[in-house]
């Protein structure tokens, strides 16, 4: 037998699921080989602390201290209070947000009615480029201007 089927069977050696006359020949080999005899005594000792793992019970009040630890975790009042000016300014400061977006969008409409001979001359630079240079279209980034409407 050679050292390779011996680290495939080691397992099935230990637990005892293999048969007789393979038993015993891997017995023969560890007896002449170092490198496994010391291969099969590591796994020997692997298997001996993984009994003793299996055997140990966990502590029964360890889930009760956790499920404690967390519960107390939630229901812990908050150290950090609210100062009154806090609480007091806070909707002051959200109401002078909203006027101050309506006074702004209010007066952006109101410059906006008073260009509009702005857009015309607008209008006329187009009429221009359509018939002096022959374009069609201007391409911007984010839109295209079909001239021919």
């Amino acid at each position: 037998m050679d050292c390779k089927q011996i680290t495939d069977n080691l397992f099935a050696f230990h637990e005892g699921t293999i048969p007789h006359e393979l038993h015993y020949s891997i017995e023969e080999h560890l007896s002449s080989c170092a490198s496994c005899a010391k291969l099969n005594a590591g796994f020997k000792k692997y298997c001996d602390l993984i009994d003793i793992e299996k055997e140990a019970e966990p502590n029964p009040f360890a889930t009760t201290r956790i499920l404690q630890h967390i519960e107390s975790a939630f229901n812990r009042p908050e150290s950090r209070n609210t100062p009154l000016w806090l609480k007091i300014m806070q909707p002051v400061a959200i109401a002078f947000a909203l006027m101050s977006g309506i006074l702004i969008g209010s007066y952006s409409a109101k410059t906006r009615d008073s260009s509009t001979g702005h857009v015309t001359a607008k209008t006329e630079q187009i009429q221009f480029l359509k018939s002096d240079f022959y374009i069609t279209e201007f391409t911007d980034e984010d839109r295209i201007l079909d001239l021919n409407n």
